[in-house]
């Protein structure tokens, strides 16, 4: 399909200005303001504390992940049908990643590891209520810490100078927006980001922008302002060595971007109100699949970019363990929406 007829097809999904303000995308005068809370937890230590202000005291935390090694057997136990058990666990204890093996995955000698992140008191209870869920058929031996090996009561074994928050930075001061198109034929982009976390939240640090046919016409590392706290490298595929002799700034992104975007131009993603977010970049036509492709169980919950790809496209990603790949992400989304497009 040419690029031009593309764009016609997509405007029947470009979100509603109604959507497109709920979702808080960024906007130079916000039509609706976020609450702003006096304090954030840190995700490292759980501490409460102002990232506007300097910290007034360290970050002692753990360096690594939990794991609870529960008899395979009972590994289903712990999952539940479609998952419920471990959505459960997940949402009830707080944690940020709940890794539940499939059967014959992560076994060691006694049984399959179950792996879990979060700030101590999450990661507490979700062995907690692991626990729980088997204690009829099993009694499960001590979880230990990866880094240090002790229990998940344990005092952290590392210490920080910075605290760090996991929700992506919004700062109105770094704002742009895309420029109006005036001669130029208006044109059809994928878009993903990766940010890495530092003390004042998600800073960017990759951006992927491919064109209608899914060839990359942009892609670059991006060095964040602060020193980098966590790389979430699980997921955002960025690595110390991967960031080493990177210059490029957001500022030289933005300007980069603003020469090949402009207003009237489509952006597809997937929740890429945070893509946008990271960016800074306010741009009004967006595609979104997420909400084209909504979960079966209504608007509060959201089909990941990996399900989607597989359902519908018969197509394996985020597959590899060191995290996610931009340009793999955005030409899912692509490919998603030209199927939907095509039926």
């Amino acid at each position: 399909m040419e690029e031009s007829k593309l764009h016609v097809a997509m405007q029947k999904y470009v979100l509603s200005w109604r959507d497109w303000v709920s979702n808080y995308f960024p906007q130079l005068q916000p039509k609706m303001k976020k609450e702003q809370p006096a304090s954030v937890p840190c995700c490292q230590c759980g501490c409460q504390h102002n990232p506007d202000r300097e910290d007034v005291c360290q970050c002692v935390h753990h360096g690594d992940s939990f794991l609870l090694t529960v008899p395979t057997q009972h590994v289903g136990l712990v999952m539940g049908k479609g998952r419920i058990k471990r959505n459960e666990i997940f949402t009830s204890s707080g944690v940020s990643l709940l890794i539940v093996p499939k059967i014959g995955e992560g076994l060691t000698g006694g049984g399959s590891d179950i792996e879990i992140k979060g700030v101590p008191a999450a990661v507490k209870k979700a062995e907690m209520l692991i626990r729980k869920s088997v204690q009829r058929q099993a009694k499960l031996s001590p979880g230990r810490w990866r880094c240090c090996q002790r229990a998940a009561s344990a005092t952290g074994c590392q210490t920080s100078e910075k605290h760090v928050i996991d929700t992506i930075l919004e700062d109105q001061e770094l704002l742009v927006e895309t420029r109006e198109c005036v001669s130029s034929p208006v044109r059809v982009f994928a878009l993903d980001c990766e940010w890495v976390l530092t003390s004042r939240g998600g800073e960017l640090a990759r951006v992927s922008v491919l064109d209608y046919r899914g060839d990359v016409c942009y892609d670059t590392l991006v060095l964040p302002p602060r020193p980098i706290a966590d790389y979430n490298t699980r997921f955002s595929g960025i690595t110390a060595s991967l960031m080493e002799g990177v210059t490029m700034s957001l500022r030289e992104v933005q300007e980069d971007l603003h020469k090949m975007i402009c207003s009237k131009d489509v952006l597809v993603g997937h929740s890429i109100h945070h893509d946008l977010q990271a960016l800074h970049l306010v741009h009004r036509k967006v595609v979104d699949t997420s909400e084209v492709f909504p979960h079966k169980d209504g608007p509060n919950k959201k089909n990941s970019l990996r399900f989607l790809a597989k359902q519908f496209l018969m197509r394996d990603i985020q597959q590899e363990q060191f995290g996610h790949d931009s340009k793999e992400d955005a030409l899912a989304c692509l490919d998603l929406m030209k199927l939907k497009i095509a039926n």
